[in-house]
């Protein structure tokens, strides 16, 4: 059966060892009690320079079943590098949304640990990226999958490689380039379990252009044609109840489906 994708609260892991130099009047027992909320979202390699290094030592000061229960929600910037998303993967094994700024073309050993993920972004901005294997256990949970590559990176996968993960009811896809030239035919048929296609529109040509090509062809209320905006700060946004992406996107779905 597939889960019903869960949000989690933004908070900042590396706080928990600098809580009894801000705060001395707090015993330490009660530090360690609030340590699962701190851990429940991991942002790295956005805010602190040494940041990624710091939780990798974090990472080697507690038993690693700790990470594996409490971390749920991990942000992995283009500072992390593939060898440091590993190790961290391979210990965070219980997290469910994920926002990954691919640092290699092959994504699956850096996630390899990861078997309960429901939400997953994939940002590869100035890089290609290999199809990876949907058919990975990986993937068996993924609601929510968004995809922002260069170019036309995932027009260049396997036919009907969506179809491939079967708990999947949003899909969000970036275009570069124009449009109207990508080879998009995969798409005109859309599973019936997708309840939301997002199209990505990177700047104003792939905008007009994107709108032309959602307009001639695709007859389909779930597709919703959107501008991409700043990622992380969309994510993070509706990680702490905001409107983000997602939402949008169905409001835009439900006002064409004329549910609304």
């Amino acid at each position: 059966m597939c889960p019903q994708a869960r949000a989690s609260r933004t908070s900042h892991p590396h706080l928990v060892s600098e809580f009894p130099k801000f705060f001395p009047g707090i015993p330490l027992n009660s530090i360690v009690r609030i340590e699962p909320f701190i851990y429940e979202t991991v942002v790295l390699g956005r805010s602190r320079l040494g940041e990624v290094h710091q939780f990798l030592r974090t990472l080697a000061s507690r038993p690693a079943g700790f990470f594996a229960t409490y971390v749920k929600t991990l942000v992995l910037t283009n500072a992390v590098n593939a060898t440091q998303a590993t190790r961290i993967t391979s210990i965070c094994t219980g997290v469910v949304n994920l926002t990954y700024s691919a640092p290699s073309p092959t994504l699956l050993p850096c996630m390899y640990g990861l078997k309960h993920l429901q939400r997953l972004s994939i940002i590869a901005r100035g890089r290609r990226i290999a199809e990876p294997d949907f058919t990975d256990p990986l993937f068996a949970n993924v609601t929510h999958l968004e995809i922002i590559a260069d170019g036309d990176t995932w027009t260049t996968w396997s036919p009907q490689w969506f179809s491939r993960l079967p708990c999947m009811t949003h899909l969000a896809l970036s275009f570069e380039g124009d449009a109207r030239v990508a080879n998009l035919d995969e798409l005109y048929a859309l599973p019936s379990s997708l309840k939301v296609l997002a199209v990505l529109a990177h700047n104003d040509f792939v905008s007009r252009a994107t709108l032309d090509l959602v307009s001639e062809n695709f007859d389909d209320p779930r597709v919703a044609f959107m501008r991409e905006g700043n990622h992380l700060l969309d994510w993070l946004g509706g990680l702490r109840g905001e409107q983000d992406m997602w939402i949008r996107a169905a409001n835009i779905v439900m006002a064409q489906s004329g549910s609304v």
